[in-house]
């Protein structure tokens, strides 16, 4: 499950399986479900990632 944080005052998701953080929620329940599959990161997906 995608966590939300809050960092400055602005809302963040991030994956659980790999701790990127991602603006967007859509984004990082894609990392997420991407890593669940696959046991690994997209560089597709990463490269929007803010977080690590």
């Amino acid at each position: 499950m995608v966590q939300e944080q809050y960092r400055k005052g602005k809302k963040y998701y991030f994956c659980e399986k790999c701790g990127f953080g991602y603006q967007e929620s859509n984004t990082a329940h894609e990392c997420e479900d991407y890593c669940g599959k696959n046991n690994k990161c997209s560089r597709d997906i990463t490269s929007n990632a803010l977080f690590r």
